[in-house]
């Protein structure tokens, strides 16, 4: 199969609201560019919580899901996107203390439990970094 812009676009729009086994479908077949237009499918995916769009994204090897300035990832975090921000977490292919802990921040002040307790459990989340963010945060 031939990459077009055609294609590309509909890849967008499907990420935005449509069907996930067409994203993956179109991935499969090589009929579209997956980080095309600067990662915008991820960036729709998460932008318009289409959670299994975005899993299908996050889980391929050839999108960088930090790509461009860890922007899918600051998006689901602004919104609040529970699933998807779990899904990049259990990926393994983000950093999740991106920006000072951006996403603990995000956490707390969506008072996000699932979310920050998963974050609590990394050992790479120093404590008391923690808690002094948390207390810059309500100050």
């Amino acid at each position: 199969m031939v990459v077009n812009n055609k294609n590309n676009l509909l890849y967008v729009k499907l990420c935005k609201n449509g069907n996930h086994l067409k994203i993956k479908e179109l991935l499969k077949q090589n009929r579209v560019t997956p980080m095309f237009n600067n990662n915008l499918p991820l960036i729709t995916a998460c932008k318009y919580n289409n959670i299994n769009a975005a899993r299908v994204l996050i889980n391929d090897i050839r999108i960088d899901p930090n790509y461009p300035n860890n922007l899918p990832l600051i998006i689901a975090s602004n919104n609040n996107n529970t699933q998807i921000l779990l899904i990049f977490l259990k990926s393994g292919r983000i950093n999740p203390h991106i920006y000072n802990n951006y996403i603990y921040k995000n956490a707390i002040k969506n008072n996000n439990e699932e979310i920050l307790n998963i974050l609590n459990n990394e050992t790479n989340t120093n404590f008391f970094y923690k808690l002094f963010n948390c207390l810059c945060i309500w100050n």
